[in-house]
């Protein structure tokens, strides 16, 4: 992939990201300032990465989705999913489960 080409994608993988985390926050009442200091960090640092100017670390944005009740695959636009990841990986265990469960033994 090209320079301009990855430059492209990251440019629209921060507009995904920016329009769920404020989407997220709408749906769930939440305001930059109150988000900005359950996750420890300036309100000024929060709206530069919801517009796209700065990235954060992994761990503020696991704490951000933790915050958001979703998962950081759904925040930065990789999955569909909204779910927290407690509750995905929860319905994975049961799925799997129930597989194995229901298969005959060879």
């Amino acid at each position: 992939m090209s320079l301009s080409a990855r430059r492209l994608d990251n440019a629209a993988s921060r507009v995904i990201t920016s329009k769920r985390v404020t989407m997220l926050m709408a749906d769930r009442g939440v305001t930059s300032e109150d988000l900005a200091a359950k996750l420890r960090i300036l309100e000024s640092t929060l709206t530069n990465f919801r517009e796209g100017f700065r990235s954060l670390p992994t761990e503020v944005l696991g704490a951000m989705a933790a915050e958001l009740d979703t998962n950081v695959a759904f925040v930065l636009g990789l999955s569909e999913d909204a779910r927290p990841t407690a509750v995905i990986q929860e319905a994975a265990r049961l799925r799997d489960a129930t597989r194995y469960e229901t298969e005959p033994l060879h």
